[in-house]
């Protein structure tokens, strides 16, 4: 019993940082579309981290109520994995703003 209330006190405290991390993300994606910078990127950042937070939602409720099935366990692996896979693509953005801006920055 003390080790579930231990989990439990963890996903709380993971709930809370990727609730900071999707607000500082809104932040950052605010920032950036006034200075004009890498706004193709933060809609994926921003989806990643809500998808994350969702994760981080759903998993104790789910925890609390059911036991866990393969099944749902297997879909929240799926969804983690989509989030990390815009997570990439937010990032190959930003790679390819900065490889393509590099050269006309260069120019004398």
């Amino acid at each position: 019993m003390e080790l579930q209330a231990v989990g439990i006190g963890l996903d709380l405290v993971l709930i809370t940082i990727w609730a900071y991390a999707l607000y500082l993300t809104m932040e950052l994606s605010n920032f950036q579309k006034n200075q004009g910078r890498y706004t193709s990127a933060m809609p994926y950042f921003v989806g990643a981290t809500g998808l994350f937070l969702l994760i981080s939602l759903i998993d104790p409720l789910h925890l609390m109520t059911y036991s866990a099935s393969a099944n749902v366990l297997f879909s929240m692996e799926a969804i983690q994995a989509l989030a990390g896979l815009i997570l990439f693509k937010g990032i190959h953005e930003i790679y390819k703003h900065n490889y393509a801006s590099t050269g006309f920055q260069e120019v004398d």
